[in-house]
């Protein structure tokens, strides 16, 4: 029978046969599909194929040096071409922890921040030179003191060195004055003196009041010498309060006399504040051009002595971090810093590698054709479909 006797007799011949072939091919195609994915076991070899040969080698480095526990880094080599090596039967190195460099010169900057403290230390005299016996200044005054002075009346200052008029050792400080145009005029020395708070102090003084009258009824009380303790610890005598300034009950003696003695005075004081100052003046009441020598000597302020202790604490910073602990100089990060995370368990075997095959190419695979094929010839029958239909 011809086609066309075959077209006339069965109007649907031709449009059977090609359905027919595409099923045909369908088939084909689903069956190379399902073979290709049976010997692929599951898509283990897939994995399998873009495993290394060679295993990744796991190398421990640079653990910080600690006395607890080192943290080893774990870095990853990636395999090489090379084949791997035969194997043998010597034992596996160990991954021994290697010493960390000394970068403390370049990555280490350190802000050091300074402590003091004070405490009392054994009671003594605090006063510095007290007796006098350090030497003197190119102005006659006593090393570690200072002298003050108001207007409208003539000082000198010296140092003692005869007998009566030194109470110990071999000199004493001496203030002679005169010319007192006014009365009420003032002169003196007076020291700062580093003290403990709260805790009781025994000053005492000695000295000697000599004038050409011998005796204070003679001078109406006209000579006389004060000392003013100051907790704020000024230097400027003129701003210590009136109130401030104890007069010292010593009698006036004969100017250059042999016979002369020290008279003492003795008090107790608690100071407030860290530093307090000493002064000590004398007092021309009167208007009077006469000399006066006014000698002290033996001065004490007895208590406890200060004690400071300074400690440097230093914050040591590395690549922009701030580490807040005590730092000593000349130390590494090493010797500072101390890890505190658990060492981790070394991984000397390969890291399996997921996916299925990222280094081939998607396009030499047989069912991506295979799709393609399938999805082109239901293309071309819904195409012929809509043709023929009419």
């Amino acid at each position: 029978m011809s086609v066309k006797a075959m077209k006339e007799k069965n109007p649907n011949f031709f449009r059977y046969g090609l359905i027919g072939a595409v099923f045909l091919v369908l088939f084909c195609l689903v069956g190379i599909l399902i073979y290709n994915i049976a010997t692929s076991e599951d898509g283990a070899d897939d994995v399998a194929a873009t495993t290394p040969t060679t295993p990744p080698t796991a190398v421990a480095i640079s653990p910080t040096e600690s006395a607890d526990t080192p943290t080893p880094t774990l870095v990853i080599t990636e395999p090489t071409d090379e084949p791997a090596p035969e194997p043998t039967n010597t034992p596996r190195p160990t991954n021994t922890p290697s010493p960390t460099p000394d970068t403390s010169a370049a990555d280490f900057t350190t802000t050091t921040t300074t402590v003091v403290s004070i405490e009392p230390g054994p009671v003594e005299n605090v006063l510095k030179n007290g007796g006098f016996e350090n030497g003197f200044a190119s102005n006659g005054v006593a090393r570690e003191w200072s002298p003050f002075k108001s207007d409208d009346i003539t000082v000198i200052y010296s140092g003692e060195g005869s007998g009566p008029y030194v109470d110990g050792g071999k000199t004493a400080q001496r203030i002679t004055t005169f010319k007192a145009e006014l009365g009420d005029r003032y002169t003196g020395i007076y020291q700062q003196v580093q003290v403990i708070p709260g805790q009781t102090y025994e000053l005492t003084l000695k000295g000697q009041i000599r004038t050409g009258f011998g005796s204070v009824e003679q001078s109406k009380f006209g000579y006389r010498m004060a000392y003013a303790i100051s907790q704020r610890g000024v230097k400027n005598w003129q701003v210590v309060p009136d109130e401030d300034w104890v007069e010292l009950p010593w009698d006036e003696q004969l100017i250059n006399s042999p016979d002369v003695s020290f008279l003492e005075y003795t008090t107790e004081v608690v100071p407030s504040a860290e530093t307090i100052t000493l002064f000590i003046r004398t007092w021309n009441k009167w208007a009077d051009p006469g000399e006066a020598h006014f000698t002290l000597d033996s001065l004490s302020l007895k208590g406890p002595s200060v004690v400071v202790n300074t400690v440097e604490v230093q914050a040591a910073a590395v690549g922009g971090s701030t580490s807040d602990e005590e730092f000593t100089p000349g130390q590494t990060a090493s010797e500072t810093t101390t890890t505190e995370t658990s060492q981790e368990e070394l991984v000397n075997n390969g890291l399996p590698k997921t996916g299925s095959g990222d280094d081939n190419n998607f396009m030499s695979d047989g069912r991506f054709w295979g799709a393609l094929i399938i999805l082109l010839v239901l293309a071309a029958g819904a195409t012929f479909r809509s043709k023929w239909s009419y």
